[in-house]
């Protein structure tokens, strides 16, 4: 079986972990225990300290840093009650209390950089993943997040439906009318999207075509709300002052998983509908 590649183990991870938080935070509580006993078990002679940065890692990404706060001071508690079970006792207790806060304060600083990292990565995908001119995801970030919305409603039993919306005349426009006008055009079109479809994830896919995905229950009656969304796109082309031509297309899923690819190759599916 191929390594992973190592550029990308830290996101996926990452992704991994937040796709089910709480089975991330009961393994983590797992890991915490089994740990403990084996610190426990080997005595105080060996130092067992930084291997409970694992279980620190995965209850900051389940609940976030003030459960990575509490499980920092949980690894302190539980290092020092082993290290004292397995016959470490000094002669004032001072001692005890002290070596209590000392790894306390390396697991905070601990938490401290996990929770920087952690921001630092969600704001590199969040850039990663927008789209420039509208504020939109960009095909990267709409298929990530597609993907794990998709995994979400899985677990609840919940069909979805993609949509894309092709401006047919858009190349006409930025001919015609130059590029301010195609600008403005994406812009409205982008707020439209927002406006009718506030729970959905809504990208920008190409140059002129737009894609969203919600659940079938968000959505009510599918032919409606599309029409709705047509018509909200019309109005932004016109008061924009331009002409528009859409195209649309849409594709029930079934509430099961979708591994980026198959999402992916959805999303192109319905692309190559609207041409």
């Amino acid at each position: 079986m191929p390594l992973p590649p190592l550029h990308s183990w830290w996101s996926d991870r990452i992704k991994a972990m937040r796709r089910d938080k709480l089975r991330t935070a009961l393994q983590g509580v797992a890991y915490l225990l089994a740990i403990a006993w084996l610190d426990y078990a080997t005595g105080y002679e060996i130092n067992l300290t930084v291997v409970y940065v694992t279980p620190l890692i995965m209850l900051t990404v389940a609940g976030g840093w003030r459960v990575g706060v509490a499980t920092a001071f949980a690894c302190a508690l539980s290092v020092e009650f082993t290290d004292w079970l397995a016959g470490r006792r000094y002669d004032q207790w001072a001692f005890h209390a002290y070596s209590f806060i000392s790894h306390s304060l390396s697991y905070l600083s601990f938490l401290l950089l996990i929770v920087q990292l952690l921001n630092l990565w969600d704001r590199e995908r969040a850039m990663a993943g927008q789209d420039q001119l509208t504020g939109l995801h960009n095909r990267h970030g709409f298929l990530g997040l597609a993907e794990e919305r998709l995994h979400a409603w899985a677990r609840e039993k919940q069909p979805a439906v993609m949509t894309v919306w092709n401006l047919a005349r858009l190349r006409e426009v930025n001919a015609q009318f130059g590029h301010d006008k195609a600008d403005a055009l994406l812009l409205s079109a982008a707020d439209a999207l927002r406006d009718a479809l506030p729970d959905a994830v809504v990208g920008r896919t190409g140059s002129d075509r737009f894609a969203a995905l919600s659940t079938a229950r968000e959505l009510g009656n599918l032919h409606e709300r599309l029409h709705a969304v047509e018509e909200a796109l019309a109005r932004a082309a016109r008061h924009v002052g331009v002409p528009l031509a859409l195209r649309n297309a849409h594709l029930p899923l079934p509430p099961r998983r979708l591994t980026p690819d198959e999402v992916a190759k959805r999303l192109d599916e319905l692309l190559d509908r609207v041409g």
